[in-house]
């Protein structure tokens, strides 16, 4: 999730794209702590970070320079493309966006 953020994700989206709840304290039930098997699912997240850096980084440095509700909205749609291309595999996810 940190890794999401270090080109300027708001938290928020970081979240929803790698499946975590931010929650003050401990996990809420039904939600795993440090779950790091090599499985699809890590698999998609290290493709999403991936994504994020290289195809949204020039939005993430946009929004840091002005961050703008059209900047941030476009940002997250970014992000969002990414976690579709990631998890379906799908590039038809790249044109809504």
């Amino acid at each position: 999730n940190n890794t999401c953020r270090l080109p300027g994700a708001p938290m928020s989206v970081c979240a929803g794209l790698s499946g975590c709840k931010i929650v003050d304290g401990s996990c809420p039930n039904g939600y795993p702590n440090e779950n790091l098997e090599n499985t699809g699912d890590v698999v998609s997240e290290y493709c999403k970070v991936g994504c994020v850096s290289s195809v949204c980084g020039a939005l993430s440095t946009l929004q840091n320079s002005d961050a703008s509700e059209i900047v941030n909205e476009a940002a997250g749609n970014c992000a969002l493309a990414c976690s579709k291309v990631c998890t379906k595999g799908s590039m038809n996810a790249v044109g809504t966006a």
